[in-house]
């Protein structure tokens, strides 16, 4: 509540009352310093209108608008696969993908991504938007690594999606081939047509091992697309995103240094591939040098085995939906490697987070 009283020297007198429960001084004394240099404007300026007449001061403006939004840092200007080209050689024998059992070392996941990009070339060119249809394995990111040092774009294809949706997704974005594996392979085979090639890992994996990888990434414009994403369709047909290096290597370097990533993490993937999120999973990962931990394709809603996974694999960094999050936040990490946990997509409740924070 803002009072004024005048005093017999024609003064005026402002008194502001507020509930501290709610307010900061610091805010209230922001509010005070913008009512009055309205005050001022409305003296220097009788007849304007109200809402034509500014709020803030000229020092506060500068702040404000000025120096408070210059956030501006130097980006790298490669693409996605030069910049995980320069880490993977710079060292080859980190660790970079576990899998259960498997590990990939960043020296590994270069030349198979390099022999697979090499086939991609020799067979299908760049420039194209190749689809990728593969469970949760090392696979799947040698795949999406091979299309894009290949010169391509990815297009997620989860075979769960209805059929239509897919067909749509394929002629919609001109997909000349599906990079699969034989468990997949029966239900792709129903979706395509003679336009469309099958590229079934294991029935290719002679010709593909014995390809000379390819020695250096294929050098594309970063305004050159990463990948394609489709809406969910709720107002009509799905509708393809097309989203370009530029775009996802500012927000990946955004990424490590908002999450503060290094080599010493060791990151859960969580997302599947069709959802942007994988992006913020996989990339940042593997251009900072860090390890991505990778789930089973069965269990990874299981509680019990993410549990496992993060005690038993020194996970420190996880990004889950909220939603998830609200199942996991009775959950007690205080003892593990875990140092993050990324929520989005939705609100998080009050009473989750209080659970939370009391463990």
């Amino acid at each position: 509540t803002i009072g004024y009283v005048e005093q017999p020297t024609g003064e005026i007198v402002l008194a502001i009352e507020y509930s501290t429960d709610l307010f900061e001084e610091a805010s209230i004394l922001r509010m005070q310093e913008q009512f009055l240099s309205l005050l001022d404007t409305l003296c220097e300026h009788p007849n304007d209108k109200l809402s034509t007449l500014p709020l803030l001061t000229d020092e506060a403006s500068e702040q404000e608008l000025k120096s408070w939004n210059n956030t501006e840092k130097v980006v790298p200007q490669q693409c996605i696969h030069e910049l995980f080209e320069q880490k993977a050689k710079a060292q080859p024998e980190q660790t970079a993908i576990v899998w259960g059992d498997e590990q990939v070392t960043y020296g590994e996941l270069l030349e198979r991504s390099g022999k697979l990009a090499a086939y991609l070339q020799a067979q299908y060119g760049s420039h194209q938007v190749i689809g990728v249809s593969l469970l949760r394995s090392p696979e799947m990111i040698i795949a999406v690594m091979a299309i894009l040092r290949s010169g391509n774009a990815y297009l997620p294809l989860d075979p769960g999606y209805p059929a239509d949706r897919l067909q749509h997704m394929l002629q919609d974005g001109g997909v000349p081939v599906i990079i699969t594996d034989q468990q997949i392979k029966s239900h792709m085979t129903k979706l395509t047509d003679h336009a469309v090639e099958l590229l079934v890992l294991e029935e290719k994996s002679n010709e593909i091992t014995s390809t000379m990888p390819i020695r250096h990434s294929m050098h594309t414009s970063n305004d050159a697309i990463t990948y394609v994403i489709y809406t969910s369709g709720s107002t009509g047909l799905p509708k393809g995103v097309k989203v370009t290096h530029a775009n996802v290597v500012n927000h990946n370097y955004a990424a490590i240094d908002i999450y503060d990533l290094s080599p010493a993490d060791r990151v859960m993937q969580f997302s599947t591939i069709n959802f942007d999120i994988f992006v913020e999973e996989v990339f940042p990962t593997l251009l900072c040098g860090a390890t991505l931990l990778m789930l089973d394709q069965e269990q990874y809603l299981n509680i019990p085995y993410i549990r496992e996974v993060i005690e038993t694999r020194n996970v420190s960094v996880v990004n889950w939906p909220t939603a998830f999050w609200h199942s996991m936040a009775e959950e007690h990490f205080a003892e593990t490697a875990l140092r993050m946990v990324i929520i989005g997509g939705e609100k998080a409740e009050v009473a989750y987070y209080k659970k939370w924070s009391a463990l």
